[in-house]
């Protein structure tokens, strides 16, 4: 019985390290998420739009003959 009881409380100790791993990367991407900049977001997603846009272009004029 003993034994059965320190696998437990390895187990649970092994858990709340995992947690505290898991909390520390949550707390980083809050950070992360407060001191993030706008501007070069906005251009990354315009810079996406205008990719979607050439493929397009391209595969509406058949290919990369032009």
């Amino acid at each position: 019985m003993e034994k059965n009881e320190k696998e437990l409380l390895e187990e649970i100790k092994k858990e709340i390290e995992d947690l505290r791993k898991e909390m520390v990367k949550v707390e980083h991407l809050e950070e992360y998420a407060q001191s993030s900049n706008f501007p070069s977001l906005i251009a990354v997603i315009i810079l996406q739009l205008f990719t979607l846009f050439l493929l397009g272009w391209i595969m509406y004029k058949g290919g990369f003959g032009f």
